[in-house]
């Protein structure tokens, strides 16, 4: 049996997040080596994942021991996903693939000249910004996440807005608190954090972005629409997992823009 090294970490996010309404600044992981051939990553992500960080290294450890190949626990069956490729020689093979890039709202204001595909977060008080960012950057194709922050009234005056830009517009992740409340939608939309409630009662969503490594693999075989793949500030050894399964699920731009680099890890 190969030995198992567990080095903890924390990374600061380079812009906060809102997930389930509070604002979230760092997140912990932990890479775990794998004798001398692999180097994991598992990154439950707070707010987004129930599972602890301690649980999911004491998981993946008995996973690991009993040889298994899948997990209930996503971010292990994740990790598990990343030691298979990395044994197959897989992940060293793949090349970055096209993908969205990750703006914070407030950072538009001084960008100029901005194509390809751009996501940032839709919010109330930099809805302005946004706005004239879609009017002012006619080459880029827009995916604006509002994280399930809105209730259907206040949603609809922005789309009300927006319906003049609809052709910039590639769609708005999830901007719904109410998933009943999506009827009343005209842009395209995607779902993200309603994904559940998406397979079981399927709606008019043009896609469904997933995150593979807070979600776990069996998900995906889940998922009959447009598919888009999502990092979730992972490190280098989960995103070239993440740039594997991006090159199977072509042609597409993906979102795996948010991702964290060795560099701006603290070891804890």
């Amino acid at each position: 049996m190969e030995d198992l090294v567990v080095f903890p970490y924390k990374a600061k996010l380079p812009f906060a997040q809102i997930v389930a309404g509070k604002k979230v600044t760092t997140k912990e992981g932990a890479l775990i080596k794998v004798g001398d051939q692999a180097l994991l990553d598992l990154s439950p992500f707070p707010g987004f994942s129930p599972y602890s960080l301690k649980e999911t290294v004491k998981e993946f450890k008995s996973a690991f021991q009993k040889g298994l190949k899948d997990h209930r626990n996503p971010h292990v069956d994740f990790a598990l996903y990343q030691l298979q490729l990395q044994r197959d020689g897989l992940t060293s093979k793949v090349n970055i693939p096209p993908h969205n890039i990750l703006l914070d709202p407030l950072a538009l204001r001084e960008s100029k000249n901005l194509k390809g595909v751009i996501k940032t977060k839709l919010r109330k008080d930099t809805f302005g910004i946004i706005l004239k960012a879609i009017k002012d950057h006619p080459k880029v194709l827009w995916r604006l996440d509002g994280n399930a922050k809105f209730k259907r009234d206040d949603y609809l005056r922005m789309e009300e807005k927006l319906m003049r830009f609809q052709e910039r517009i590639d769609y708005i992740e999830e901007p719904l608190r109410d998933f009943k409340d999506y009827e009343a939608c005209t842009l395209s939309y995607a779902h993200e954090e309603h994904w559940k409630l998406y397979l079981k009662e399927r709606t008019k969503a043009c896609a469904v972005v997933v995150k593979p490594s807070q979600v776990g693999m069996s998900s995906l075989k889940k998922i009959k629409a447009r598919l888009i793949l999502s990092s979730c500030f992972e490190t280098p050894p989960a995103l070239h997992a993440l740039y594997y399964l991006a090159k199977k699920n072509a042609p597409e731009t993906h979102g795996l823009g948010a991702f964290t680099t060795f560099d701006n890890l603290n070891w804890i």
